[in-house]
């Protein structure tokens, strides 16, 4: 018998916790990612490695942070293709910069390349092109930066 009602008890206990979470994730807000804005590229010399920043915005235009996936090409003048890559962008990959121009701030993602990690081309300038997507939640055309120097020549 004492069997049983731990039996009985247990099983409450379980669907209880169970409703719990389903009312927990019904409780935390879903991050809606409609429009990406606000990219650009450059390169540090220290600690040497390329930033490819951009922003991602809700419906109400407000920028947010979110997990993502970001397909980069980076491809000279002379159309050698110095770069190939996929980097993951998580939550602590996001910088707060300051907008001087129109006196605010944007939140903006900050994907790191390795100066090492790139080929050596012909020319120093060339363009940056790439994808921001995550998985079913949001996906965005193909974008590109100009770049008009700093990438690496032989």
């Amino acid at each position: 018998m004492k069997k049983v009602i731990v039996l009985v008890i247990v099983s409450a206990l379980i669907v209880f916790l169970s409703s719990c979470s389903v009312l927990l994730s019904s409780l935390s807000p879903k991050i809606e990612v409609e429009t990406l804005g606000d990219w650009s590229f450059k390169y540090d010399d220290i600690p040497d490695y390329y930033s490819l920043f951009f922003g991602l915005k809700n419906k109400d235009g407000e920028y947010v942070i979110s997990e993502a996936d970001v397909d980069i090409r980076i491809v000279d003048d002379d159309k050698n293709e110095l770069y190939n890559g996929t980097i993951s962008v998580t939550k602590s990959d996001y910088v707060i910069k300051k907008d001087l121009f129109f006196e605010g701030e944007k939140t903006l993602a900050e994907v790191r390349i390795n100066s090492s990690d790139l080929k050596k081309g012909t020319s120093g300038s060339g363009v940056v092109y790439f994808t921001v997507y995550k998985n079913n939640a949001f996906s965005f055309k193909e974008q590109y930066v100009r770049v008009y120097s700093d990438l690496p020549v032989k």
